[in-house]
């Protein structure tokens, strides 16, 4: 009921435009033929190109009557209703991406908390046992022969038990795994692997990844991974090694999967880089907006 009466008021409107005279000059408005290169990539990645096309005409037929056109006023909200339906799309993707994020940061931190509270146990444990070093050295200096050999077992004992610790302490900082549970894995589909909990990148989106900038022969997903690759954080190759790696950026509820602390930091970087270049699309649309505008 709402939108027949908003339709039938724009239609009324239209109606007392058309009756009014042309009182100079028509405002003139960007077309297909004078946006950026960046733009019409947005036009076409939403599918608003020929929308745009058509307004150019019923512009052009406006300019020469100095009337209103109804029709153009339907042509421009369908195109707003696809920009806006297109700026949610990337707004629901960084919102999946952030919460993956999120939890990967959580899973890190909870590992290295681990691993700080065994470093400080074992540290802990090292200065009871050189503790017990100095009493088995005090008793080596004993007249007694008894003595001094209770001294000796403290002191091996000792040695022992501290090369044990360092060892333990090495082992602990440099270890220490876990698995993601229940996470958006938003990397799968990248890598051709299989999303969890309807994790996804919507057409809009996806097509954006798999096109190539303006002037540039390689896509903006082939960018990425060439990023990540000098960044040391995958490999381009096909070897086994690089799949298990692969299998790991992306891995979700499967308990055998286990990710350290970098490789945990490296996902949540990629995550961070595949954001930030959906983003830009933001930067299209509103220049796709912008030029909808009508220009003095």
């Amino acid at each position: 009921m709402k939108r027949a009466a908003m339709i039938l008021l724009v239609g009324l409107t239209s109606i007392c435009m058309a009756q009014l005279p042309s009182a100079g000059p028509v405002a003139t408005q960007a077309t297909p033929s004078t946006l950026s290169p960046e733009t019409l990539q947005a036009a076409e990645y939403i599918g608003v190109k020929p929308l745009l096309e058509q307004l150019q005409q019923l512009q052009s037929h406006h300019e020469a009557t100095g009337t209103g056109n109804f029709q153009e006023l339907l042509v421009r909200q369908e195109i707003y209703d696809e920009v806006l339906a297109a700026s949610l799309d990337v707004d629901s993707v960084a919102a999946e991406i952030d919460s993956e994020r999120s939890r990967l940061s959580g899973i890190s931190n909870r590992i290295e908390d681990d691993q700080q509270k065994a470093v400080h146990t074992s540290t802990l444990a090292s200065i009871i046992v050189g503790t017990g070093g100095v009493l088995g050295t005090g008793l080596q200096l004993s007249k007694s022969r008894g003595t001094q050999n209770v001294g000796n077992s403290i002191g091996v004992a000792a040695g022992s038990a501290s090369t044990a610790l360092q060892l333990y302490s090495l082992h602990e900082q440099s270890g220490g795994t876990a698995a993601v549970g229940r996470v958006p894995n938003m990397l799968a589909p990248l890598f051709g692997k299989p999303s969890k909990l309807h994790t996804g990148y919507p057409p809009v989106i996806w097509k954006f990844l798999n096109s190539a900038p303006e002037g540039m022969s390689t896509t903006r997903l082939q960018q990425l991974k060439m990023e990540w690759a000098n960044a040391g954080r995958i490999s381009l190759s096909s070897a086994p090694a690089t799949q298990k790696r692969i299998d790991l950026l992306t891995a979700s509820m499967n308990p055998g999967q286990k990710l350290d602390v970098q490789t945990l930091n490296d996902r949540t970087a990629m995550l961070a880089d595949v954001r930030a270049r959906i983003m830009l699309m933001k930067r299209d649309l509103a220049d796709l907006l912008r030029s909808l505008r009508r220009q003095p």
